[in-house]
C-alpha cells in the first residue's frame, strides 16, 4: 500500500463516518439502520475505527445516537452488534 492510497483510505473512512454522523444529527434512523447496520461486520469495523480515532474522544456511534433520542430498537441492535460500545467513555462520560 502506498502512502497515497493509505491517506485515501483514511479519508474514505472519515467521509463515511461524517456521513453517518450527519444521518444521526438529522435523526434519519431508517437510513442509518439501512446503511450502517445492514452488515454487522461493517458496523463493527466502523465502530472500532471511530473508537480508535483521537478526534472523536472515545465517542462511538452508540454515543452519538443516544444524544438524539433514537428508537430503542436501534440502540438495542447496535449494542447486540457491538457490545463494547457500552464500555467506552467519550468526553462526556
Amino acid at each position: 500500500m502506498t502512502p497515497h492510497s493509505s491517506n485515501s483510505t483514511v479519508d474514505d473512512v472519515m467521509n463515511y463516518i461524517a456521513f453517518l454522523l450527519g444521518l444521526i444529527e438529522a435523526q434519519d434512523w431508517v437510513k442509518l439502520e439501512d446503511i450502517a447496520l445492514s452488515s454487522p461486520e461493517t458496523f463493527e469495523v466502523i465502530s472500532e475505527s471511530i473508537a480508535s480515532c483521537e478526534e472523536f474522544s472515545g465517542m462511538t456511534l452508540l454515543h452519538a445516537c443516544a444524544r438524539y433520542n433514537p428508537p430503542i430498537e436501534l440502540l438495542d441492535r447496535m449494542i447486540r452488534i457491538y457490545p463494547r460500545a457500552l464500555q467506552q467513555e467519550d468526553c462526556l462520560g
